[in-house]
């Protein structure tokens, strides 16, 4: 059995439960409320819209085109990045990322967000956190933009800017509670959707009408009075979704396992990826390998490897990000069928032993 045969098998033999990871999500919820709480509302039909189910009347939407050159965007989906940023704060950090992504060729959307401590880069190579990218990018977004495309591998079409003391009242405008850290997306939308059913279409027309206006006004766009228009047409967009067909989703945690026997390589490697802004999920077990139909564990990885799986290519990009910020010139990447759906595992090499 070869050292990758083993370590799948062991993989397989695993049932501990995954941890999942606390996070604060009232803002997320803010956000994406923002575009789909007011485009439940056309799903009710308490607001009328023409049905979307032809190519025809979504050419006829604005945020399916460029907004410098009004030209149609190809590509199987359009990527919106959405920031909020704390605006009180001089160097107007970034609190959150969130990359809205509308199916052009598979009906739905989704909702991928980011760490924004990730490590990133200025256009002069300057280490950064990708929060930063407002100060160095002189208060513009092009530097979020292209750092996120770096590590989704996926191409940002344009970005919008929401100051995070905007998106407090968003919900609450809306009539809807902010989403409990407990609570599963799918969960809280049927809610929302309940929520948003038992109010008045006039008050509901009133609140959506102030969703544009809160949001700053993006180089990406000519006019106020454009973005204003892309931000309805978002509405209009994504009102043909259901619930179902819309998925929230995240960086996945790594999970970082001993392969070469090192007394507390995991600890360093964990601080390592903190310090840089990867999310870890576990660090404290060794890399396994199943002999004479034992599993015992597996010290021999002379070179570190990232195990990855996901039929999402944003996975793969985000676990080679994740090599190119190891800098080991040896560690190899090798994706793994085995491993549950968005799973990013490194096996600690003895090529990292005192490198870390």
């Amino acid at each position: 059995m070869t050292q990758s045969e083993g370590y799948r098998v062991s993989r397989l033999r695993q049932h501990s439960s995954k941890k999942k990871r606390k996070r604060a999500v009232s803002i997320l919820a803010a956000v994406a409320m923002l575009v789909l709480g007011v485009a439940s509302l056309f799903i009710f039909g308490i607001v009328h819209l023409p049905s979307l189910g032809s190519s025809h009347d979504d050419q006829a939407l604005s945020f399916l085109k460029n907004p410098a050159s009004n030209q149609a965007i190809e590509a199987s989906s359009v990527n919106i990045l959405i920031l909020t940023y704390e605006d009180r704060d001089p160097s107007q950090p970034i609190s959150n990322l969130l990359l809205a992504s509308y199916g052009l060729q598979v009906r739905g959307a989704e909702f991928y967000s980011l760490p924004p401590d990730l490590l990133a880069h200025t256009s002069d190579g300057k280490a950064m956190k990708l929060s930063e990218a407002l100060k160095y990018g002189g208060g513009k977004t092009h530097l979020a933009s292209s750092e996120v495309q770096r590590v989704l591998g996926e191409q940002v079409h344009y970005t919008l800017l929401l100051k995070e003391r905007e998106t407090s009242g968003v919900t609450e405008a809306l009539g809807l509670p902010a989403k409990p850290e407990d609570q599963s997306w799918s969960g809280y939308l049927t809610g929302a959707l309940l929520t948003l059913r038992g109010l008045q279409p006039a008050d509901l027309e009133s609140r959506a009408s102030q969703t544009a206006g809160s949001f700053d006004k993006n180089a990406s766009f000519g006019s106020t009075d454009q973005q204003a228009t892309y931000i309805a047409d978002m509405v209009k967009g994504f009102s043909g979704l259901t619930a179902a067909q819309v998925i929230f989703r995240e960086v996945p945690g790594v999970e970082i396992l001993n392969g070469c026997g090192a007394p507390g390589i995991g600890e360093q490697a964990q601080k390592r990826l903190e310090d840089y802004g990867f999310p870890v999920k576990d660090s404290g077990r060794n890399a396994k390998k199943v002999v004479n139909g034992e599993e015992v564990n597996d010290f021999g990885f002379e070179k570190s490897v990232i195990y990855y799986h996901a039929t999402d290519a944003r996975v793969e990009s985000y676990a080679r990000y994740l090599q190119a910020a190891l800098s080991v010139q040896s560690m190899e990447l090798r994706e793994d069928a085995v491993l549950g759906e968005g799973t990013v595992t490194l096996v600690l090499g003895k090529d990292l032993v005192g490198r870390l």
